[in-house]
């Protein structure tokens, strides 16, 4: 992630606390490719997050 510059100081990346119970084990088996079985649980909700605000965007144009 890429540090935004403010002020002369570098801002730190926005982080969130987000209960995933009961949702971990369909997250981690959601797809059966390799590279998302090395992927961390973080890594993979953000992508989960930005495949849907795409379809999302792509629905509104």
């Amino acid at each position: 992630m890429e540090a935004i510059i403010n002020s002369g100081e570098a801002a730190v990346p926005k982080r969130v606390s987000v209960d995933i119970e009961g949702l971990e084990q369909d997250i981690e088996t959601c797809r059966n490719d390799p590279a998302w079985k090395q992927l961390s649980l973080a890594a993979k909700l953000r992508v989960l997050i930005e495949e849907r605000l795409l379809s999302y965007k792509d629905a509104n144009k």
